[in-house]
């Protein structure tokens, strides 16, 4: 979801967009932003523990 998005999203259940509503979903989003960040680098760490061998044989 996008923060634009969210002031509709919101409305639609009939949550009132205030200030503080804001505030604290902004940090929900940039938690969740750095929680996919950290995995996506530990991703691409692993990965480069991971000798390429080619396609797998089976």
């Amino acid at each position: 979801m996008k923060m634009e998005e969210l002031p509709e999203i919101l409305e639609q259940y009939q949550v009132p967009v205030t200030a503080d509503v804001e505030e604290e979903v902004l940090t929900m989003c940039n938690l969740g932003e750095s929680v996919y960040e950290k995995g996506m680098k530990a991703g691409r760490l692993r990965a480069r523990e991971i000798p390429l061998t080619g396609p797998a044989d089976s």
